[in-house]
């Protein structure tokens, strides 16, 4: 096209030394190993037509490192975020019905919970206030910010 050069072959700028932490992309690694092994999981209950989508599921996961484990343990609400599930339980032993995989053992059940009608999630709080029926908590709490702020 007779350009010289292309932004394909470019050099990137250089990381910033401050986020450069190999701690902490270890950490990640290992979620998204855990991560990938959920998706497999949520794809065999799809096709299973246990759930539609992946925010339906309610997952168990048992990880043989205690370190990764309570990694897991230490992210409480986020990693249900992290692994776009409605609820998680990470638990100490392996239990019954539960699938190995790679770098996990999961276990995936259609939710109980109802469904948020603001952020889709199933959740057992959903009406835990009265002014907000069809909200679970977390959406609940955010509303009331929002309507403090404004």
């Amino acid at each position: 096209m007779g350009s010289t050069g292309s932004v394909h072959i470019q050099k990137y700028y250089p990381l910033n030394k401050e986020y450069d932490n190999p701690e902490i992309a270890e950490k990640m690694d290992q979620l998204v190993n855990i991560k990938k092994d959920v998706l497999k999981a949520l794809e065999f209950k799809r096709k299973e037509k246990v759930i539609g989508t992946s925010i339906e599921a309610d997952l168990a996961v048992f990880v043989k490192s205690d370190i990764v484990r309570k990694m897991l343990m230490d992210m409480g609400d986020e990693a249900k975020r992290f692994f776009q599930v409605s609820s998680i339980t990470v638990v100490d032993t392996k239990t019954e019905g539960m699938e190995d995989f790679e770098n996990s053992s999961l276990s995936v059940k259609k939710s109980v919970g109802t469904k948020c009608v603001r952020c889709w999630n199933y959740s057992d709080g959903i009406g835990s206030d009265e002014k907000h029926p069809e909200l679970c908590p977390r959406c609940t709490s955010i509303i009331r910010k929002i309507m403090a702020s404004g």
